[in-house]
Protein backbone atom coordinates (compact mmCIF):
# COMPACT_ATOMS: atom_id res chain seq x y z
CA UNK A 1 0.00 0.00 0.00
CA UNK A 2 3.01 2.25 1.21
CA UNK A 3 4.91 1.34 -2.29
CA UNK A 4 1.66 2.44 -4.42
CA UNK A 5 1.13 5.69 -2.51
CA UNK A 6 4.82 6.52 -3.41
CA UNK A 7 4.30 5.83 -6.87
CA UNK A 8 0.95 7.89 -7.21
CA UNK A 9 3.23 10.69 -5.54
CA UNK A 10 5.93 10.70 -7.43
CA UNK A 11 3.84 10.68 -10.44
CA UNK A 12 1.63 13.97 -9.88
CA UNK A 13 5.31 15.63 -8.69
CA UNK A 14 6.24 14.49 -12.61
CA UNK A 15 3.08 16.05 -13.95
CA UNK A 16 3.31 19.37 -12.02
CA UNK A 17 6.98 19.95 -13.52
CA UNK A 18 6.24 19.34 -16.80
CA UNK A 19 2.91 21.87 -17.10
CA UNK A 20 5.17 24.61 -15.57
CA UNK A 21 6.21 27.42 -18.21
CA UNK A 22 10.14 27.64 -18.72
CA UNK A 23 12.09 30.73 -17.26
CA UNK A 24 15.30 30.43 -19.04
CA UNK A 25 16.43 33.06 -21.40
CA UNK A 26 17.30 32.43 -25.17
CA UNK A 27 20.73 31.46 -25.54
CA UNK A 28 23.18 34.24 -25.74
CA UNK A 29 23.34 35.63 -29.94
CA UNK A 30 20.38 34.13 -30.02
CA UNK A 31 17.48 36.04 -32.61
CA UNK A 32 14.94 38.33 -30.17
CA UNK A 33 11.43 38.28 -31.32
CA UNK A 34 11.04 42.14 -30.26
CA UNK A 35 10.81 43.83 -33.82
CA UNK A 36 14.12 46.03 -34.57
CA UNK A 37 13.67 50.43 -35.21
CA UNK A 38 16.56 51.73 -37.40
CA UNK A 39 16.66 55.57 -37.66
CA UNK A 40 18.38 57.14 -40.73
CA UNK A 41 21.76 57.37 -39.03
CA UNK A 42 22.22 54.07 -38.31
CA UNK A 43 21.06 52.62 -41.59
CA UNK A 44 24.38 54.79 -43.53
CA UNK A 45 21.12 57.06 -44.45
CA UNK A 46 22.07 61.05 -44.99
CA UNK A 47 20.19 63.38 -42.71
CA UNK A 48 20.17 66.06 -44.84
CA UNK A 49 17.30 63.95 -46.90
CA UNK A 50 14.89 64.64 -44.39
CA UNK A 51 12.43 66.63 -44.94
CA UNK A 52 12.21 67.94 -41.02
CA UNK A 53 15.78 69.01 -41.84
CA UNK A 54 14.81 71.63 -44.11
CA UNK A 55 17.52 71.48 -46.16
CA UNK A 56 17.10 70.41 -49.97
CA UNK A 57 20.81 69.92 -50.81
CA UNK A 58 22.90 72.41 -53.23
CA UNK A 59 21.75 73.64 -56.73
CA UNK A 60 24.16 74.00 -59.03
CA UNK A 61 23.76 77.37 -61.35
CA UNK A 62 24.18 76.78 -64.97
CA UNK A 63 26.51 79.34 -66.54
CA UNK A 64 25.16 81.55 -69.46
CA UNK A 65 27.45 83.73 -71.99
CA UNK A 66 26.27 85.37 -75.19
CA UNK A 67 26.55 84.02 -78.55
CA UNK A 68 26.29 85.71 -82.03
CA UNK A 69 25.04 84.13 -84.92
CA UNK A 70 26.19 85.82 -88.36
CA UNK A 71 23.60 84.92 -91.79
CA UNK A 72 26.90 85.84 -93.93
CA UNK A 73 24.77 84.90 -96.47
CA UNK A 74 22.27 87.73 -96.09
CA UNK A 75 19.47 85.78 -97.82
CA UNK A 76 17.62 85.75 -94.25
CA UNK A 77 15.52 88.26 -91.85
CA UNK A 78 14.75 85.85 -88.99
CA UNK A 79 16.68 83.42 -86.35
CA UNK A 80 14.61 80.90 -84.83
CA UNK A 81 16.48 78.97 -81.82
CA UNK A 82 14.91 76.03 -79.79
CA UNK A 83 16.03 73.63 -77.04
CA UNK A 84 14.20 70.36 -77.76
CA UNK A 85 10.92 71.19 -78.79
CA UNK A 86 11.06 74.56 -76.93
CA UNK A 87 11.08 77.70 -78.58
CA UNK A 88 13.97 79.80 -76.98
CA UNK A 89 13.96 83.41 -78.93
CA UNK A 90 10.09 83.79 -79.34
CA UNK A 91 7.60 81.33 -81.70
CA UNK A 92 8.02 80.53 -85.16
CA UNK A 93 9.67 82.70 -87.27
CA UNK A 94 11.83 83.52 -84.14
CA UNK A 95 13.38 86.87 -83.56
CA UNK A 96 14.32 89.27 -86.22
CA UNK A 97 17.56 89.77 -87.28
CA UNK A 98 19.84 93.23 -87.03
CA UNK A 99 22.44 93.82 -89.59
CA UNK A 100 22.47 90.07 -90.88
CA UNK A 101 23.27 88.41 -86.71
CA UNK A 102 21.58 87.94 -83.93
CA UNK A 103 22.70 88.01 -80.24
CA UNK A 104 21.52 85.20 -77.52
CA UNK A 105 22.07 84.51 -73.97
CA UNK A 106 22.68 81.18 -74.08
CA UNK A 107 23.37 78.01 -71.39
CA UNK A 108 26.91 76.74 -71.69
CA UNK A 109 27.11 72.49 -72.96
CA UNK A 110 23.47 72.60 -73.66
CA UNK A 111 22.88 71.81 -77.28
CA UNK A 112 20.62 74.69 -79.66
CA UNK A 113 19.05 74.15 -83.16
CA UNK A 114 19.30 77.29 -85.06
CA UNK A 115 17.48 77.95 -88.06
CA UNK A 116 17.64 80.76 -90.46
CA UNK A 117 14.08 81.96 -92.25
CA UNK A 118 13.18 84.92 -94.54
CA UNK A 119 9.61 84.90 -92.19
CA UNK A 120 6.66 83.13 -92.00
CA UNK A 121 6.21 80.86 -95.15
CA UNK A 122 9.78 82.09 -96.40
CA UNK A 123 13.13 80.08 -97.35
CA UNK A 124 15.20 78.55 -94.15
CA UNK A 125 18.15 76.52 -93.83
CA UNK A 126 18.11 73.41 -92.06
CA UNK A 127 18.29 72.79 -88.36
CA UNK A 128 21.42 73.15 -87.68
CA UNK A 129 23.01 72.55 -84.22
CA UNK A 130 25.28 73.70 -81.97
CA UNK A 131 26.42 72.83 -78.27
CA UNK A 132 27.42 75.75 -76.58
CA UNK A 133 31.41 76.03 -75.02
CA UNK A 134 34.54 78.35 -76.43
CA UNK A 135 32.88 79.80 -79.84
CA UNK A 136 31.35 82.90 -79.31
CA UNK A 137 30.26 83.85 -83.30
CA UNK A 138 28.70 81.58 -85.60
CA UNK A 139 28.98 82.37 -89.31
CA UNK A 140 26.54 80.85 -91.82
CA UNK A 141 27.34 80.80 -95.26
CA UNK A 142 25.31 78.63 -97.37
CA UNK A 143 25.18 74.55 -96.61
CA UNK A 144 23.01 72.59 -94.33
CA UNK A 145 25.50 74.13 -91.10
CA UNK A 146 27.42 76.59 -90.02
CA UNK A 147 31.22 77.44 -90.81
CA UNK A 148 33.77 75.01 -89.65
CA UNK A 149 36.24 77.73 -88.90
CA UNK A 150 35.23 80.01 -85.85
CA UNK A 151 35.43 83.49 -85.97
CA UNK A 152 37.40 85.37 -84.17
CA UNK A 153 36.77 87.44 -81.19
CA UNK A 154 38.29 91.04 -80.78
CA UNK A 155 37.42 94.05 -77.99
CA UNK A 156 37.00 96.92 -79.33
CA UNK A 157 37.44 100.49 -76.54
CA UNK A 158 35.85 103.65 -78.02
CA UNK A 159 36.20 106.93 -75.71
CA UNK A 160 34.30 109.94 -76.41
CA UNK A 161 37.46 112.90 -75.87
CA UNK A 162 34.93 115.82 -75.68
CA UNK A 163 33.84 113.99 -72.28
CA UNK A 164 30.18 115.86 -72.87
CA UNK A 165 28.19 112.42 -73.55
CA UNK A 166 27.01 110.29 -71.03
CA UNK A 167 25.90 107.31 -73.20
CA UNK A 168 26.31 104.79 -75.83
CA UNK A 169 24.05 102.97 -78.10
CA UNK A 170 25.11 100.30 -80.40
CA UNK A 171 23.39 97.65 -83.30
CA UNK A 172 24.82 94.84 -85.18
CA UNK A 173 27.74 93.41 -84.69
CA UNK A 174 27.60 95.23 -81.21
CA UNK A 175 24.88 95.58 -78.67
CA UNK A 176 23.62 97.73 -75.91
CA UNK A 177 20.67 98.01 -73.83
CA UNK A 178 17.27 100.01 -75.66
CA UNK A 179 17.76 103.64 -76.52
CA UNK A 180 19.48 105.36 -74.74
CA UNK A 181 21.79 102.69 -74.54
CA UNK A 182 24.32 102.04 -71.85
CA UNK A 183 26.22 104.36 -69.81
CA UNK A 184 29.42 105.33 -70.83
CA UNK A 185 32.11 105.03 -67.60
CA UNK A 186 35.08 107.73 -67.38
CA UNK A 187 33.61 109.06 -70.50
CA UNK A 188 34.16 105.32 -72.31
CA UNK A 189 32.82 101.76 -73.27
CA UNK A 190 34.34 98.49 -73.51
CA UNK A 191 32.81 96.12 -76.30
CA UNK A 192 33.95 92.81 -76.06
CA UNK A 193 33.45 88.90 -78.00
CA UNK A 194 32.90 91.05 -80.88
CA UNK A 195 33.59 89.25 -84.27
CA UNK A 196 36.74 90.26 -86.31
CA UNK A 197 36.60 92.20 -89.03
CA UNK A 198 32.86 93.20 -88.45
CA UNK A 199 30.92 96.34 -88.39
CA UNK A 200 30.29 98.06 -85.25
CA UNK A 201 27.76 101.02 -85.53
CA UNK A 202 26.98 103.50 -82.65
CA UNK A 203 25.46 106.76 -80.88
CA UNK A 204 26.74 108.88 -78.30
CA UNK A 205 24.40 110.60 -76.75
CA UNK A 206 23.28 112.68 -73.38
CA UNK A 207 19.61 114.14 -72.71
CA UNK A 208 17.89 113.79 -76.53
CA UNK A 209 21.51 115.51 -78.24
CA UNK A 210 23.12 112.65 -80.21
CA UNK A 211 26.02 112.40 -82.52
CA UNK A 212 25.24 111.13 -86.05
CA UNK A 213 25.25 106.94 -86.67
CA UNK A 214 28.79 106.53 -86.44
CA UNK A 215 30.60 103.08 -87.20
CA UNK A 216 33.77 101.23 -87.36
CA UNK A 217 35.19 98.17 -88.67
CA UNK A 218 37.20 95.83 -86.54
CA UNK A 219 40.71 94.34 -87.44
CA UNK A 220 41.95 91.23 -86.07
CA UNK A 221 43.10 92.63 -83.25
CA UNK A 222 41.73 94.26 -80.21
CA UNK A 223 41.14 97.98 -81.09
CA UNK A 224 41.01 101.28 -78.75
CA UNK A 225 39.18 104.21 -80.74
CA UNK A 226 38.39 107.95 -79.90
CA UNK A 227 35.55 110.50 -81.23
CA UNK A 228 36.47 113.83 -81.22
CA UNK A 229 34.29 117.16 -81.45
CA UNK A 230 34.00 116.87 -84.68
CA UNK A 231 32.27 113.48 -84.66
CA UNK A 232 35.49 111.86 -86.09
CA UNK A 233 35.99 108.11 -85.18
CA UNK A 234 39.91 107.40 -85.79
CA UNK A 235 42.58 105.45 -83.63
CA UNK A 236 43.04 106.54 -80.20
CA UNK A 237 46.84 105.87 -79.68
Amino acid sequence: MKKNLFLILSAAAMLVSCGEPSTSKPAEGGKSSEPQVTTPSQAGGDSSSDPASGDSGSVDIAEVKNVQFVDSSQQYTHIYIFKGSDPVVGAWPGAALTDHAYTAELTIGVQYGVIFNAGEGGAQTTDMMVTIGDISVYHYTSGAGFDESPVATVKLTIIDETQGWTHIYAWGAATTAAWPGDELVDHQYTFEGLPAGANVNFILNKDGDQTEDLSYTLGQADATIKVDAEENVVPAN
